[in-house]
Order: structure tokens, then sequence, then C-alpha cells
């Protein structure tokens, strides 16, 4: 697993899927990620979030709609096992999430009380799957990260903008 240990991950990326874990449980979802994506059935584009501690309301279009590009970006965090789970109990509890041609379909309604629960989105979208694709190369190799830090115009920002750089290497734990 590569885990991202800059200051950039800690203070949002990890925070964030903090939040969708802990929102979708508090919900009663079958699983977590909400992001924009399209609705169940032929939907159209759906914009998604769970909200900060400060909002008194959730920003949920669609309550319950989830998707698994979300997972997919949380690999580099601390909760990629989490991460890695969710997509599991979303092929394995939703037959119509993933496709074995084409992967995950763009959303599934994963609240329990919905009318629409268990249902997916009729859509795939090539974008969510480079998405995870790429997520889930980095998260087995860190691939992305080492040809991201191969860039001298890369590794003098991060020295500009933390004073410092190492290897790529010790952005990532093993």
């Amino acid at each position: 697993m590569r885990e991202m240990k800059t200051a950039y991950g800690p203070s949002t990326i990890t925070p964030a899927t903090e939040a969708q874990i802990v929102y979708a449980d508090d919900q009663g979802y079958a699983a977590w990620g909400l992001s924009d994506c399209f609705g169940v059935g032929d939907g159209g584009y759906v914009q998604q979030g769970s909200y900060p501690v400060a909002m008194p309301d959730p920003p949920e279009t669609e309550p319950g709609l989830v998707t698994a590009h979300a997972s997919g970006l949380a690999l580099i965090t601390p909760y990629s096992p989490q991460a890695i789970a969710n997509l599991e109990n979303l092929s394995s509890s939703f037959s119509c999430a993933y496709d074995a041609d084409y992967g995950f379909r763009d959303s599934v309604m994963a609240d329990k009380e919905s009318a629409d629960y268990g249902l997916c989105s009729d859509r795939f979208s090539a974008l969510a799957q480079e998405w995870l694709f790429l997520a889930l190369v980095n998260y087995r190799t860190g691939f992305i990260w080492e040809n991201f830090y191969r860039d001298e115009g890369v590794r003098q920002a991060h020295l500009e903008m933390y004073g410092y750089y190492e290897s790529y290497l010790s952005y990532l734990q093993p």
C-alpha cells in the first residue's frame, strides 16, 4: 500500500475520507462514497457530497447515492483498507454495481430506506474508471507518485512549499 504523507493528504483528503465513512455509517447506508455521479437507471448528473461538521444540512441531491470512484480516491489515505473493503462490498452486495467487461457502474443507491435501494446507474463513466484504475495501480506499486516526483518542477515546488525535498519514497508508506 502507498499512502500519501505530505501535508496535503492529512489536512484534506484524509479528513474528507473519514467524513465520508462516518456520514454513511450515521445515515445507515450500505456503502460509502458520496461524489458527483449519474443517478440510477438513466438518471442525470447528480451533485453529491457529505457535509463538513459545521454544515447543518447535508448537500445530498439524492441521499444514499454512492459512487465507487470515491473509494478509489481514498486509496492514498490511511483509510485505504476501508476503501478496498468498500469496493469489495459494492461489487459483492449489489449485483448490478460491477460489470466484468466495463468495471463499476457510475452509481448505486445504498440508502436502505430508499425505494431505489440496490439499483445502479445504467452508465459507466470513463473518467471514474480511469480514477479507479490509476488509484489501484498506485495503491499496489506507487507508480503515480514515483512518476510525479521524477519531474524537476514538482520537486522544486515541493522544496519551495515545504522547505525540504527528499526522494518521493519518503512521501510513501510501504
